[in-house]
């Protein structure tokens, strides 16, 4: 008779410990969670400082390109104006020739500062274009860490029923 009691012991303790093993289960899971949604947090903040960073040079370089290229118009229209002036000075009797030369050396070094404005208005545009890719970048990597935050609560908000297995077996008489 005293193995009967034993039996029953041993049946009642494995089933609890079988309980309390998918309890300390799901207890991970919700550490676990938390410290997903903080790493989420902290990666979402540290993305849009650093996308805010990366909008704010973007806009400062795509000023200095804007303001490079009215400088550029600016100076075609200052070389058309003196294209003219020069027409009319070779056209003109008597040729005044020292003006004709000062507006050759004038026309020359308008295209030398033009060509100069061009270079630099073309690697500005080229700058603006890869912080756009970087702009791009970093909001991508914040919408990914949203997303993930956002699963992340989904996962916390569902509550886990853990159901505990049964060994059992149905039989069938014949």
């Amino acid at each position: 008779m005293r193995h009967r009691p034993i039996a029953t012991l041993a049946a009642v303790l494995t089933a609890a410990l079988t309980s309390l093993a998918a309890a300390q289960q799901t207890a991970p899971d919700s550490t676990h969670l938390q410290r997903d949604m903080s790493r989420d947090q902290r990666q979402i903040s540290a993305d849009t400082v650093k996308r805010d960073k990366e909008i704010a040079m973007r806009d400062s370089a795509r000023t200095t390109l804007n303001q490079d290229q009215a400088k550029t118009h600016s100076e075609t229209l200052a070389i058309d104006s003196t294209k003219a002036q020069l027409a009319r000075e070779e056209k003109a009797s008597p040729r005044d020739t020292a003006a004709i030369n000062r507006d050759k050396a004038k026309l020359e070094q308008e295209r030398k500062q033009l060509d100069q404005d061009l270079d630099r208005s073309q690697k500005e545009k080229a700058k603006v274009e890869k912080m756009d890719k970087q702009v791009q970048k970093e909001s991508d990597a914040a919408i990914d860490a949203h997303h993930d935050l956002n699963k992340d609560r989904e996962k916390s908000s569902t509550p886990k029923t853990t159901e505990p297995k049964s060994s059992t077996s149905k039989s069938t008489k014949h």
